[in-house]
């Protein structure tokens, strides 16, 4: 009997140990699983900010790009502008790219060639009509 309550005893006392402990790892768990999550959380967020800067440098140089090729045509409203900005437009990677970044020459030039285009297609049914 003696040996029972001895066994019974230990065994309150083991589980009293036992939920303490538990309660301290759950404890010692959230707050590792808070640290590691916000660590993880900033190491990614260092490479996102590289590759973000990273992509806004690569944008500013396709941008500056873009603006010496316009400064580099030397018949600005010729044939070679025609072709220039028609490619600019139908070519699927610069038609991205315009579509995100404003280019104000690009722009000017597009019009006025959309509107003497629309303007010789006028001026042709005129000519057949007569």
């Amino acid at each position: 009997m003696l040996r029972q309550i001895a066994n019974d005893a230990y065994t309150r006392e083991e589980a009293k140990r036992e939920k303490l402990l538990m309660e301290k790892l759950k404890a010692a768990q959230q707050e590792v699983t808070k640290d590691s999550a916000q660590r993880c959380f900033e190491a990614a967020k260092v490479g996102f900010d590289r590759q973000r800067e990273v992509l806004v440098q690569t944008e500013e140089a396709a941008g500056a790009a873009l603006e010496h090729a316009f400064d580099f045509m030397a018949f600005e409203n010729g044939e070679e502008m025609v072709v220039f900005v028609t490619e600019l437009t139908i070519t699927s990677e610069s038609a991205r790219f315009l579509s995100e970044h404003t280019c104000e020459r690009y722009l000017t030039y597009n019009k006025q060639l959309l509107i003497g285009t629309r303007r010789a297609e006028l001026l042709s049914e005129l000519r057949r009509d007569n």
